[in-house]
C-alpha cells in the first residue's frame, strides 16, 4: 500500500487550500454531528467547524502524519474507510472528498458509509469524472506512485445507494468532478 500521504502531509494542507472545490458547507448546514471519511488535513471540516462551532466535525484518514498535521480541535480518528470505527447511525452526514478513489475496497467503503450514517441522513461524495482525460492522466501519475486509484462513475454511486433504499442526486456535476449527494430514508 503506497505511503505517499505520509510523506506529503508537512506541505498537503498549503496546497489543498488551493484546490478550487464545490461548497458542501451549504450541503452541510443543517448537520450536527459531521465525518470526513479520506479528509487528509482536515482542511474542509476545520472552515466547517470555523462557521458553525456547535457542530461535531470528526476526521478519519489511515495516515497518521495526515492527522498531525490537522488542527487539533478536530476530532480526529486514524483508520480505514473499510471498517469505519464507529458504531451504526453515528452521523448525519459524512463527507467523502477527493478520497473515494483512493480506498483499495470501494464497494466495503461504501457500505461502511451506508452503516455509519443515521437515518435521514446524508452522504456527499466529491470525485472526479472517469471520462475526464484530466482525469486519466491522474489516474496513471498516482497509480505509478504506488496509489490504487480508479474512479468509480457517478451512475454506479448512484445504482449502489438506490440499492441500499437511498434516493441520490448528482449536483454540480461538469467534465471533470461530481458531487453526488445521497440521502438515507428516514426509517433507516
Amino acid at each position: 500500500m503506497s505511503r505517499i500521504f505520509d510523506h506529503i502531509a508537512p506541505v498537503y494542507s498549503v496546497f489543498d487550500r488551493f484546490i478550487p472545490r464545490p461548497d458542501v458547507e451549504t450541503s452541510t448546514s443543517n448537520s450536527e454531528k459531521i465525518l470526513d471519511v479520506g479528509g487528509g488535513t482536515g482542511t474542509i471540516l476545520q472552515r466547517i467547524s470555523d462557521e458553525r462551532p456547535d457542530t461535531q466535525v470528526y476526521l478519519l484518514d489511515r495516515s497518521r502524519p495526515m492527522l498531525k498535521h490537522s488542527d487539533r480541535s478536530l476530532h480526529r480518528v486514524q483508520g480505514d474507510a473499510s471498517r469505519i470505527p464507529f458504531s451504526d447511525s453515528s452521523f448525519d452526514t459524512i463527507l467523502c472528498i477527493d478520497a473515494l478513489h483512493h480506498f483499495v475496497d470501494k464497494h466495503r467503503a461504501l457500505k461502511e458509509l451506508v452503516r455509519v450514517t443515521e437515518p435521514g441522513g446524508s452522504v456527499v461524495i466529491i470525485d472526479l469524472e472517469p471520462k475526464s482525460p484530466l482525469t486519466k492522466i491522474i489516474c496513471m501519475v498516482e497509480r505509478l506512485l504506488g496509489e490504487p486509484s480508479y474512479f468509480l462513475a457517478p451512475g454506479s454511486l448512484v445504482r449502489f445507494f438506490s440499492e441500499h433504499g437511498w434516493t441520490s442526486e448528482i449536483d454540480g456535476s461538469d467534465f471533470h468532478q461530481f458531487i453526488l449527494t445521497a440521502k438515507k430514508s428516514d426509517s433507516g
